[in-house]
């Protein structure tokens, strides 16, 4: 398994489709997708502290939720409001 399949992994179970960092991502502007890249990178890092950087995390973070956002344009994927 690779370093990217092995984050990727963790984030479909860490970061679900109900989570404020995937509807910031998705309905946000420019800002708040950074602040979701920066909350599902912060959410994931601790599991892999020492082993991956987290330049390698904050990369995997930024595909996933990108992946997310497409689902979502496909009706894929429904977001709830974090409010």
């Amino acid at each position: 398994m690779t370093d990217t399949t092995l984050i990727w992994k963790a984030m479909l179970l860490l970061v679900p489709d109900n989570h404020p960092a995937v509807y910031l991502y998705i309905t946000g502007h420019r800002y708040s997708t950074e602040t979701a890249i920066k909350r599902c990178t912060d959410t994931v890092e601790p599991l892999f502290r020492g082993a991956f950087d987290a330049a390698k995390i904050r990369k995997v973070s930024r595909e996933y939720l990108k992946m997310k956002g497409d689902e979502y344009k496909k009706g894929r994927v429904k977001i709830k409001p974090i409010y």
